[in-house]
C-alpha cells in the first residue's frame, strides 16, 4: 500500500490530565516504517505539543492557529475546516484522537471515544457543555464516523448501551498503554524528602481535582477511617493533578473544605500537576492509591500504580476499574461509602510484608498487559485496513 495520506486531529486545552497522558503517549510511540508508504499529519497545539515526549521524523506537525485560540475555534476547525483540508489535500483517513465532531462523512473518518460517561452522570461538565457533548460531538461522531476506536471493552460496552443502532463492526477495541516511569531508590527518597513524606506513610490519589466526579470527598471520608483504625496508618493523603477549568469552581470549594478543617489541614497535602518522574515516585512511596471514581473510560491511575507495585482502593461500581483490577485491588463499595462501614480485614494485606510482595508481583503482571507500542501499531493497521476500503 502507498502513499496513503493520514491526517491526525489532537488537542488539548489547559492542564495536562488523562486525555493528555493519551495522546502524549500515543504520538510518541506512533512510529512509521517508511516502506508502508503511510504518510501522516498531525494536527494540534503549542500546549499539546509541549507534552509530547518525541514524534517520528516522518510525522509532519501542523501547530493550528485554530487549536490554539480556544474551544470554540477548535471545534469550527474540526467540524468545517479540518474536512475541508481533507477533501482538498486528497487524505484517505481522518482520525480525532479527542473532541471528535462529524457532522458530515469525509474521507474515512475514524474518531477516538474515550467514554460516554456524559450519559451516565448528568450535567457532568455544566448543561451547556454537557449538552453540546451529548447531543451533537458525541451523537455526529457516533453516528457519521467510518470508524470507532473505544479505548477499553468498558467504552465498548457503553457505544453499545447508549447507541444501539451504531453497527458492532464499526466499533473497534484498542486498548490504551500505560507507560511505567523507572525510577531509582535514591530518587524516590529525594521526592520524599522534598515533600516532607515517608516510605508508605500517606495514601496517594492521582487525577485531576474534580470533587464530584473523581469522589474526593468519598476519598477524604475513607482516609478519616483508615487513620483511626490501627496505629501505624499513614497519617498523610496526598492529592496530585490539575484542575480543569470546568471544575474548578468544585475544586476551589474542595480545597478550601480541605484548608478549613482543623484536622485535614494538617494531614491532606495538594502538589497539583507533577512531573513524571515526581508522580512514579509517589507512587513508589505510596501505602496505597485511593481512587474511588464511579465513572472512567480507562482509568490510568489504577494501571500506572499496579506498574509500581502499588496496591489501590477502588470503588468496583467502576465497571472498567473492576474490569482491570482483576481482583488485585481493594474494593471499596457504594453502600460502605455511605454508611462509612468499612471491613477493616481488607486493608491488612497493606501492612503485611508478604501478602503486600505477593499483591506485587500479581498488580505488575496485570500492568504489563498494557503496552503502548502494542496500542500504537493496532493504531496503525487499523489505519491502513480503513484507507484500503473504499469510501461510502
Amino acid at each position: 500500500m502507498a502513499d496513503n495520506k493520514v491526517a491526525i486531529v489532537g488537542y488539548y486545552h489547559g492542564p495536562r490530565l488523562g486525555v493528555g497522558v493519551y495522546i502524549d503517549r500515543l504520538m510518541s510511540h506512533l512510529k512509521l516504517e517508511s516502506e508502508n508508504g503511510t504518510q501522516i499529519t498531525f494536527y494540534t497545539n503549542k500546549n499539546t505539543l509541549a507534552g509530547i515526549k518525541s514524534l517520528s521524523p516522518d510525522v509532519k506537525v501542523v501547530n493550528s492557529f485554530w487549536l490554539n485560540a480556544g474551544s470554540i475555534p477548535a471545534i469550527f476547525f474540526t467540524a468545517i475546516v479540518f474536512p475541508l483540508i481533507c477533501y482538498f489535500q486528497k487524505v484517505k483517513v481522518a482520525v480525532l484522537l479527542s473532541n471528535p465532531i462529524v457532522l458530515f462523512r469525509f474521507a474515512q473518518t475514524v474518531s477516538v471515544i474515550h467514554d460516554l460517561n456524559e450519559f451516565e452522570v448528568d450535567s457532568k461538565y455544566g448543561v451547556l457543555r454537557t449538552y453540546y457533548r451529548k447531543k451533537i460531538m458525541l451523537k455526529s461522531a457516533l453516528r457519521n464516523s467510518s470508524t470507532l476506536i473505544a479505548i477499553s471493552r468498558f467504552v465498548a460496552s457503553q457505544i453499545a448501551t447508549f447507541f444501539p443502532e451504531v453497527p458492532e463492526e464499526r466499533i473497534n477495541v484498542i486498548e490504551s498503554g500505560v507507560e511505567i516511569q523507572t525510577v531509582s531508590n535514591e530518587q524516590v527518597d529525594s521526592v520524599l524528602r522534598k515533600h516532607g513524606l515517608s516510605y508508605h506513610g500517606y495514601f496517594l490519589v492521582v487525577g485531576r481535582i474534580d470533587p464530584h466526579g473523581k469522589s474526593l470527598y468519598e476519598a477524604v471520608k475513607l482516609f478519616r477511617y483508615l487513620i483511626t483504625y490501627r496505629e501505624d496508618c499513614p497519617d498523610k493523603l496526598l492529592f496530585v493533578g490539575g484542575i480543569n477549568k470546568s471544575s474548578r469552581e468544585e475544586a476551589n470549594k474542595f480545597l478550601k473544605f480541605i484548608k478549613n478543617d482543623l484536622e485535614l489541614s494538617t494531614r491532606v497535602i495538594y502538589l497539583g500537576y507533577v512531573n513524571n518522574i515526581t508522580l512514579a515516585s509517589l507512587y513508589r512511596g505510596a501505602m496505597a492509591v485511593i481512587f474511588l471514581s464511579r465513572n472512567e473510560g480507562f482509568g490510568f491511575p489504577l494501571i500506572e500504580a499496579f506498574g509500581h507495585g502499588c496496591p489501590v482502593i477502588y470503588n468496583p461500581a467502576c465497571k472498567v476499574l473492576h474490569e482491570h483490577a482483576e481482583g488485585a485491588g481493594i474494593a471499596i463499595t457504594d453502600e460502605m461509602l455511605r454508611n462509612g462501614s468499612f471491613d477493616s480485614a481488607r486493608f491488612e494485606s497493606l501492612y503485611d510484608p508478604k501478602s503486600r510482595e505477593e499483591l506485587s508481583v500479581r498488580m505488575k503482571t496485570i500492568a504489563s498487559k498494557y503496552d503502548w507500542d502494542r496500542c500504537a501499531l493496532g493504531y496503525l493497521d487499523l489505519f491502513n485496513r480503513t484507507a484500503s476500503r473504499n469510501h461510502d
